[in-house]
């Protein structure tokens, strides 16, 4: 049932002193959801209940976690629904997957539709999104058939299995094709069931038009980053081959081909300036027909841009987003900005010393979220090279579906609550968090 978030009207009585201002304070941010121009759509400060956790807008409705339980919050501030529910995901393909417990106080997931109601009834230990009407899900342990029980396979909505094999892990299905783990190695299946790229490879990256990228070695950041890369076309025919070897950098820890001492650890990385979190997401997979390649120690891309020339070496890059690339400095305290497009055209290739930044995340809807020095503001740029919102947010996420968050202070997502959630559940008096279950469990919320 939709029923609208109450509006506060009632003004409460204010003391003179609450209201005085010292010369070193400044007025709180409202919190919300701000469109293009910067015009708050959705005021959260107005909202009560407040959301607790709060989700990016995706097919036109957003996450939320109120002291009811979770449901979905609309762009005019209705409360779509609310359900008790462990965990809700986003919406994809008009189902989102959710999270509840049975008798036994398991965790069961299911899927539901936009207007609250039960597409797929929570019998899985584990659930990914929809994408291409499939979804991958988890058996749970008990399941009646053993040689099943505990392993991963596919649905489609009507809660049917449609791939007769199951797997030791799936991921979603990207351009036809899905990551699966079968014998303890990665591969490709595609949608009747079939391996396209043989199960041989430590890791596979999504597929994206048609064209696909396998591993060796995982290139995860630390004592051995190397990888050496296979990359294939729909077929699983291999292209060409590339090694990417471990590089050194003073102030990012990126999550690939950084070489570093395991030993430093991760609340030394917080409090130094390896810490940028906008520019998390990396990956040697194909993206917008782009993939990231290396040059003796420097990163590039590997295939030409529409116009001549972008040829360019850095200590390190981020994949395609929108026409551009993230590209970064490390010297000087460590610097980015944004790199591509059609050099003719106003939003061509930035090659601006004056124009960068100490954080900059990948275009969305158009715009780059970038954060200016360490601990500053935050604001959007455009392909112009140019400020289409000013760096005045003390907090801003990226735009999606055509709005932004930005306020005062953080709001927990989602995925991070799930994951504080999980790592809290994890640690007993005898042992840290599983980092294999973490890693599972999280799956069902990409």
């Amino acid at each position: 049932m939709k029923r609208k978030l109450l509006i506060s009207t009632i003004l409460g009585a204010v003391s003179i002193s609450s209201l005085s201002l010292t010369a070193c304070s400044e007025p709180k941010q409202p919190s919300g959801f701000i469109d293009k121009s910067g015009g708050m759509v959705l005021n959260l400060d107005k909202l009560s209940p407040r959301p607790t956790v709060l989700g990016n807008f995706s097919e036109g409705l957003a996450v939320v976690k109120t002291e009811q339980g979770w449901g979905c919050l609309s762009k005019t501030g209705e409360l779509v629904f609310d359900q008790p529910f462990k965990y809700l995901s986003p919406f994809a393909e008009g189902v989102a997957a959710y999270c509840t417990t049975d008798g036994a106080s398991r965790e069961r997931w299911g899927y539901i539709y936009k207007n609250g109601t039960t597409a797929v009834r929570p019998a899985f230990a584990a659930a990914q999104k929809f994408s291409g009407d499939l979804a991958a899900v988890k058996l749970p342990e008990e399941h009646e058939d053993p040689k099943k029980a505990g392993r991963w396979c596919y649905i489609d909505k009507g809660g049917q299995q449609v791939i007769q094999d199951t797997f030791e892990a799936a991921e979603p299905f990207h351009d036809g094709l899905a990551v699966v783990k079968v014998n303890g190695k990665m591969g490709a299946i595609n949608t009747a069931g079939n391996l396209i790229v043989p199960a041989r490879y430590d890791v596979v990256y999504s597929a994206s038009n048609g064209n696909i990228v396998a591993g060796r070695g995982t290139g995860l950041s630390g004592e051995n980053p190397d990888q050496v890369l296979d990359y294939m076309d729909a077929k699983g025919k291999v292209q060409f081959q590339k090694t990417i070897h471990g590089v050194t950098l003073k102030n990012l820890r990126p999550k690939l081909w950084v070489k570093f001492d395991p030993k430093e650890t991760a609340e030394a990385a917080v409090e130094s300036s390896w810490h940028r979190p906008l520019s998390s997401f990396v990956s040697p997979g194909f993206s917008e027909n782009k993939s990231i390649g290396q040059v003796d120690a420097k990163f590039a891309i590997n295939q030409q841009f529409d116009a001549r020339a972008f040829a360019g070496f850095y200590d390190y890059i981020y994949p395609v987003t929108g026409g551009y690339f993230v590209a970064y400095e490390d010297a000087n305290g460590g610097k980015m900005d944004y790199r591509g497009g059609v050099p003719e055209e106003a939003a061509g290739i930035w090659n601006s010393k004056t124009f960068r930044f100490f954080d900059a995340a990948p275009f969305s809807d158009g715009l780059g979220l970038v954060q200016e020095s360490k601990d500053g503001r935050f604001g959007f740029v455009d392909k112009s090279a140019q400020f289409a919102l000013k760096p005045t947010y003390k907090y801003a996420r990226s735009f999606r579906d055509s709005l932004a968050l930005v306020g005062d202070a953080p709001i927990q997502t989602p995925e991070e609550y799930r994951q504080a959630e999980l790592v809290k559940f994890s640690k007993d008096a005898s042992k840290g968090p599983d980092e294999s279950t973490l890693t599972e469990s999280l799956s069902g919320i990409r």
